[in-house]
C-alpha cells in the first residue's frame, strides 16, 4: 500500500500555505523536542477544514494513532499508520473525509459540530508509547436572527410578553439591547438557559421600546432588527393645577388635570358630584361664593381598561378691600386711654396692628380685642405718639391701612423748690448788693456837693 501522502486532500491556497510551512517547520524540529499536536486554526466554522498538526515526532517511529476523545480504544479510532509494513488502517469513526499526512499530522474536512472536542495521537516508537492531545473548536455558520414574539402589545402589570431569537443555534452566545442598551435582568425578566428566549413577565412601561438579540460565538456576531414592543400603562393619579385651592371672587378660575398615561388618556370633570364637562381642563368666567366645592377630575385609559380620579377643593374668597382706622380722637392726654378700631367691609379675616411700621403685640398697656380688630392702650404715654396702621389677610391677599398719627399731649416737668439755705443766702447776696448801691450813691451825692 502506498504511504498516506500519495494523494494529498484538496485545499484552498491558504490552507497550502499552512500546511507546506507547517511541515517544513516539523522536519527541521530536533528529533529529542517533546510530541506535541496543535489545531490549526485554532477554532474554524462548520464545513470549513481544520489541520491537527503533529511536532517533533520520533525518528524511530514504528506507528501512529488518531482518536476521538482521551481513550485509545477501538471504538473511538479514527485512523491509523503502520511505518513498517505503510499499512493504513481506518477506523470507526473514519468518514471518509479525513486525511493523514506522513508526519502524523491529520486534516479534517468539512467539519461538523459534533467533530468538536478532544483528539489525541497516540505514538509508537522502538523506546515507547505516548499520546498527545489536542482540543478541536468547530462553531456554527451564524446568519442573521431573527426576533419572534407571542405578543406585539402588552399591558402594564397583566400580560406577560415572550421574545425568542430565532434560529437556534448550537455553541452560540445570545444577548438582548432594549433602547440600543443591553438588557439588564431584573426579577420580572426571565431568559432561558441559553439566553435565546427572554420572558418579560407583567410587563412594566419601562419594558416599552425596540429590542435587539445578539447571536454570537468567536468566530463571529449578527444583530437581529428591531423589534418594537408597545406596553400601554396608566393612568397613574391625576395632577390638578394650580395646586392652591383658594380663588377671588369676581376672577376667572382655570383648572387643569394632568395623568400619566399611555395611550393618551380620557378627561372628565364633576362639580360637587355632578357632572360638569369631558375635556381636559375647567374653566368658569368670574367665580362666586356658589363655585365653593370639591372638583373631582376622571380619567379613563381604553387600552387598559383602568380608570382613576383625583378630588380638589376649592373656595372662593371676598375680595379684600383697604381697611381703615376709626379712632374718636387722634390727639390724648398721657395717662388717660385711648381705643383704634379697624374697620373691614370682609368678614373672617386675620387682623394684625403696626407702630411706626413694627409689629405690635400684646403688653401691659396694650391690648387686642378677641378678633384683633380693636386696640386698647391705657395708659397712655408720650412714647405711643407716632404712626398707627392695621393689616387684613384672607389666605390669598393682604391690604393696609392708612396711618393714623397719634398725638400725646403731656404737661411739661416743673423745676425743684429752692432750700430755705440757698434763699437765705440768695437774700443776703442781694441785700449786700443792695448795700453796696447805696454806699456809691452816697458817695456820688456828696462829691457832686463839694464842688458846687
Amino acid at each position: 500500500m502506498e504511504p498516506p501522502s500519495a494523494h494529498p486532500p484538496m485545499c484552498v491556497p491558504w490552507q497550502g500555505l499552512l500546511l507546506a510551512a507547517s511541515l517544513l517547520t516539523i522536519w527541521n524540529f530536533p528529533a529529542t523536542a517533546t510530541p506535541t499536536a496543535e489545531s490549526v486554526p485554532p477554532a474554524v466554522l462548520e464545513g470549513q477544514s481544520v489541520l491537527l498538526l503533529a511536532h517533533n515526532l520520533p525518528d524511530n517511529l514504528l506507528a501512529y494513532h488518531w482518536y476521538k476523545g482521551k481513550r485509545s480504544i477501538d471504538k473511538d479510532l479514527i485512523i491509523m499508520y503502520e511505518i513498517k509494513s505503510q499499512e493504513t488502517k481506518q477506523g470507526k469513526l473514519y468518514s471518509g473525509k479525513e486525511t493523514l499526512y506522513p508526519n502524523g499530522s491529520l486534516m479534517l474536512q468539512n467539519v461538523t459540530l459534533k467533530q468538536s472536542g478532544i483528539y489525541h495521537l497516540n505514538i509508537h516508537s522502538a523506546d515507547n508509547q505516548k499520546s498527545v492531545f489536542v482540543e478541536v473548536f468547530v462553531y456554527p455558520l451564524l446568519s442573521k436572527p431573527t426576533i419572534r414574539s407571542n405578543r406585539t402589545t402588552a399591558v402594564e402589570g397583566r400580560d406577560t410578553v415572550e421574545l425568542t431569537c430565532d434560529p437556534l443555534f448550537r455553541k452560540t452566545t445570545y444577548l438582548w439591547h432594549l433602547n440600543g442598551k443591553k438588557l439588564r435582568v431584573d426579577d420580572r425578566i426571565a431568559l432561558s438557559r441559553d439566553n435565546a428566549t427572554l420572558t418579560l413577565l407583567r410587563v412594566s412601561r419601562h419594558f416599552r421600546g425596540r429590542y435587539e438579540c445578539e447571536a454570537k460565538n468567536p468566530l463571529g456576531a449578527f444583530h437581529s432588527d428591531p423589534f418594537t414592543l408597545d406596553v400601554f400603562y396608566g393612568p397613574d393619579t391625576p395632577e390638578i393645577f394650580p395646586p392652591h385651592k383658594y380663588f377671588e371672587e369676581g376672577r376667572s378660575m382655570w383648572l387643569s388635570c394632568q395623568a400619566v398615561s399611555h395611550p393618551k388618556a380620557h378627561y372628565s370633570w364633576n362639580v360637587n358630584g355632578e357632572p360638569w364637562n369631558a375635556r381636559q381642563e375647567l374653566s368658569i368666567h368670574q367665580v362666586s361664593i356658589s363655585n365653593n366645592g370639591l372638583y373631582t377630575c376622571l380619567v379613563n385609559n381604553a387600552a387598559t381598561g383602568r380608570n382613576n380620579s383625583k378630588v380638589k377643593e376649592v373656595i372662593i374668597v371676598e375680595k379684600l378691600p383697604k381697611p381703615h382706622i376709626q379712632v374718636k380722637n387722634e390727639t390724648v392726654l398721657e395717662h388717660h386711654f385711648v381705643d383704634l378700631t379697624c374697620i373691614s367691609e370682609n368678614t373672617g379675616v386675620s387682623i394684625w396692628w403696626t407702630f411706626n411700621n413694627q409689629k405690635l403685640k400684646a403688653t401691659d398697656r396694650m391690648t387686642f380685642s378677641w378678633n384683633n380688630r380693636r386696640l386698647t392702650i391705657d395708659p397712655v404715654t408720650k412714647e405711643d405718639a407716632g404712626a398707627y396702621q392695621c393689616e387684613v389677610s384672607n389666605p390669598l391677599n393682604t391690604r393696609l391701612s392708612d396711618p393714623v398719627k397719634l398725638a400725646v399731649l403731656y404737661q411739661p416737668s416743673k423745676s425743684p423748690l429752692l432750700s430755705p439755705t440757698i434763699v437765705a443766702s440768695l437774700v443776703a447776696e442781694v441785700l449786700a448788693g443792695l448795700a453796696i448801691l447805696g454806699g456809691l450813691a452816697y458817695f456820688v451825692f456828696f462829691k457832686k456837693l463839694d464842688k458846687a
